[in-house]
Formats: C-alpha cells, sequence, structure tokens
C-alpha cells in the first residue's frame, strides 16, 4: 500500500532544516555594531559639516571645522567680525552642546591624501568652501565626498 502524505517526522525535519538555513541567512545579513556606528558617526559629521556651512551663512562670516586626526576628534570654530579672531562654535549632539565631538572609528582617509594632523574645512559667508578640488572622506568602510567650493557632500 502506497502513502499519499508525509509523516510528522518528515514535517519537522524539512522546518528544522529551514529554521538553521533561515537563522544563518539572517546572522550573514545583518550589519554589525560597528558598521552601524561608524555610518552613525559619518552622518553626525556630515551634519556638523552642513551646521557649520549653515552658521557661517547666517552669521556672514567665516566659520571651518577642524579634525585632528591623532585625537580623533574634531571641533568648529567661527569667527568673530568685530575682532576677525576666531572662537570656538558649540556643536549640537543628542539635545546637548559640545566643544569637539569624538570620531568613533578606526582609521579615517582622506583623497587627496592629507597628511598634516589636522585637515581644515573653511567656509565662507556664501556657505562656499575654500577648497577647489574634491576632497572624499573614508570613516573605516563609510565613504563620502565632499565637493570643492560648494561644500556639497555625497
Amino acid at each position: 500500500m502506497k502513502s499519499k502524505g508525509y509523516t510528522l517526522i518528515e514535517l519537522i525535519l524539512v522546518v528544522a532544516i529551514i529554521s538553521i538555513v533561515a537563522s544563518s541567512a539572517i546572522v550573514l545579513i545583518t550589519p554589525n555594531d560597528r558598521t552601524i556606528s561608524t555610518k552613525k558617526s559619518a552622518e553626525k559629521f556630515i551634519s556638523h559639516l552642513h551646521y557649520v556651512q549653515e552658521t557661517a551663512i547666517a552669521n556672514n562670516t567665516n566659520a571651518g571645522i577642524y579634525i585632528v586626526k591623532s585625537e580623533k576628534k574634531y571641533f568648529a570654530q567661527i569667527q568673530d567680525i568685530s575682532s576677525s579672531s576666531f572662537e570656538t562654535l558649540q556643536l549640537p549632539h543628542n539635545g546637548q552642546s559640545f566643544n569637539s565631538i569624538d570620531l568613533e572609528l578606526e582609521r579615517l582617509t582622506t583623497n587627496p591624501l592629507i597628511v598634516n594632523d589636522t585637515v581644515k574645512l573653511m567656509f565662507s559667508p556664501w556657505g562656499l568652501s575654500d577648497r577647489d578640488s574634491e576632497l572624499a572622506f573614508e570613516f573605516n568602510s563609510t565613504t563620502f565626498t565632499l565637493h570643492g567650493i560648494t561644500g556639497f557632500v555625497e
């Protein structure tokens, strides 16, 4: 006599195999905490870059963001119009203001390569960058480009 169905053991075995394959696929596809942290750090930096650019425009003065590679930090400064000196610009983060922000990454590279320890990105009262050429940043594996003159980030 031929059977026209599956036994309970066969069904349980198939469901178990499918479960193991699916859980393995989820683990391989899900980004790890390091990748998420790097992307957040890059997004935070880009938002502060826009903030400094907008501050230069709003205050009709020069403002810049400085990256200190050896300390893995960055800070911003704005030019005081009356004295032409630069003052620290508070950077907003999580509802608070900070003098400097930590870069949560293992390596930061630029293209073209900037050998100096401090990378300066200055914006004029028109929001234009003091750089003529593009500058590509790589935060671990997250890459973005700051376009020369316009300061546009992509």
